[in-house]
């Protein structure tokens, strides 16, 4: 489904020229009443009739800028708009990145948005408007089964009702992916609700950009002798992948890692020893660069300090159950001897958020629980649980799932 141009009678012989003014100004047939050609405007190219300045005037707002004959105060790079010829039923195109930049103003740039632009339809022969606008798009683009795509497909917010017949109409879709393709297509619907046919496909791409953001509570800890690496999902929807950097101490070089998915929030680096203190840094992703550095988190896998076996054979923390848990988990540890005993509740940063246990306890079997649903500041994620006595200190994983 090629994107087409529509005529409009330059270069043509006078007599041809003349014979489609005359086809033009005939009431088209109910044959003949498609959504009609498509003629896309584009950023970078000119397609059609219309030439797209890539800075618009913000004071002068983008109906105005696309429908009207005038010159942006941006310097020598604003070109002179030519206004848009309405073709009934056309849909257009304006590939997006709307960036204006002049003294004044701030900077803007918009990759997650693309401008559509047709001709309005009409409701009765050629006159009169249609009741509402139908678009709706994805990334794929529409097979043989039309209609399975347009039901899969997005539907696109209309703010404002249709216009009058052959007015140049627009809506700015909101919400994409930078980077990638989309494909349009739109019908209108009269006021006894019967869709018009489909227009051809509009076909238009987002600007790539880099992430803008940085993985947010990077952190790294011990769990059972590898590294736990953890870390805020994503709110940058340009953002494809996380990148993970190491280096094994101060004076050496950082290595590329590994990379995963967006929709992990931890990993684990199993390639570490005792002894180095590791550090490490994360990045979102995308086709188009990297995004900025997290913090840096840095770890010593340093061995435990030895215990006599005689004092600490006893001393034991159990496995918490249920283990992940989205409620109370019970915590079982066993005392040797009298001692002072403290059990406490950790995050990744090893912060104590709660102490379960904190007093002198007789020789014997106990348990605690922890319920995370009663702690605002313990929202889902991994926690540790630290059991401490004299001569002891032991360590296990909880996972709190919502």
């Amino acid at each position: 489904m090629d994107l087409v141009r529509a005529p409009h009678g330059r270069g043509l012989p006078r007599e041809q020229e003349q014979d489609e003014r005359s086809e033009k100004r005939r009431p088209p047939r109910e044959s003949e009443r498609p959504a009609a050609s498509v003629r896309a405007h584009g950023s970078t190219i000119g397609i059609g009739d219309v030439v797209i300045n890539r800075r618009p005037s913000p004071e002068s707002g983008v109906l105005a800028w696309i429908h009207r004959r005038s010159k942006l105060a941006t310097g020598a790079l604003a070109p002179c708009l030519r206004p848009l010829k309405p073709a009934a039923g056309a849909l257009a195109l304006l590939l997006a990145t709307l960036l204006y930049s002049a003294p004044g103003y701030a900077q803007t740039v918009f990759t997650d948005s693309l401008w559509v632009l047709w001709s309005s339809g009409w409701d009765d022969g050629a006159v009169g408007q249609a009741s509402w606008y139908d678009l709706r798009y994805t990334t794929s683009a529409p097979g043989a089964d039309t209609l399975a795509w347009w039901a899969s497909a997005t539907l696109a917010e209309m703010p404002s009702p249709p216009l009058s017949s052959g007015r140049a109409d627009s809506v700015l879709v909101n919400g994409l992916v930078p980077g990638r393709r989309y494909y349009f297509l739109l019908r209108s619907v009269d006021d006894e609700a019967h869709p018009s046919p489909f227009t051809r496909v509009a076909v238009g791409e987002t600007p790539c950009r880099a992430p803008l953001i940085a993985p947010a509570q990077f952190s790294a800890a011990n769990d059972s002798g590898t590294v736990l690496l953890s870390w805020q999902a994503p709110i940058d929807p340009a953002a494809d992948s996380i990148r993970i950097f190491r280096r094994s101490s101060p004076d050496t070089a950082w290595k590329f890692l590994k990379s995963v998915s967006t929709t992990r929030t931890n990993t684990h680096d199993r390639g570490v020893s005792v002894g180095p203190v590791y550090s490490y840094y994360a990045c979102y992703s995308s086709a188009c660069g990297l995004g900025s550095q997290s913090t840096i988190a840095s770890i010593n896998l340093a061995p435990p300090a030895a215990v006599p076996a005689s004092r600490n054979a006893e001393f034991i923390l159990g496995a918490p159950k249920p283990n992940p848990s989205s409620g109370a988990t019970r915590i079982p540890f066993t005392v040797s001897r009298e001692a002072e005993v403290r059990l406490s509740i950790l995050d990744l940063g090893g912060r104590e958020i709660e102490r379960l246990v904190a007093e002198r306890l007789l020789p014997g079997t106990y348990q605690a629980t922890w319920r995370p649903i009663d702690r605002p500041r313990a929202r889902s994620g991994v926690y540790f649980v630290r059991y401490h006595a004299p001569g002891v200190s032991q360590v296990r994983r909880i996972v709190v799932t919502e």
